[in-house]
């Protein structure tokens, strides 16, 4: 099993994950995988919304 763990999901002034973007590329690879997401941090919305934020963002990694 392999993890990568980030500690933030956004700097200020940029996208959602757009940071860490090049190294979750490198993690994941040029394959489609299967990967849970697991959000931990405090969230002011809906885990469905927060869902669809990370779908979205990963159909463009």
């Amino acid at each position: 099993m392999q993890l990568l763990l980030i500690s933030n999901s956004t700097m200020a002034g940029e996208p959602y994950l757009d940071y860490p973007k090049n190294e979750i590329k490198k993690f994941l690879g040029e394959k489609a995988v299967k990967a849970i997401f697991i959000p931990f941090a405090a969230v002011t919305f809906p885990f469905n919304t927060y869902e669809e934020k990370v779908n979205e963002r990963f159909l463009v990694i």
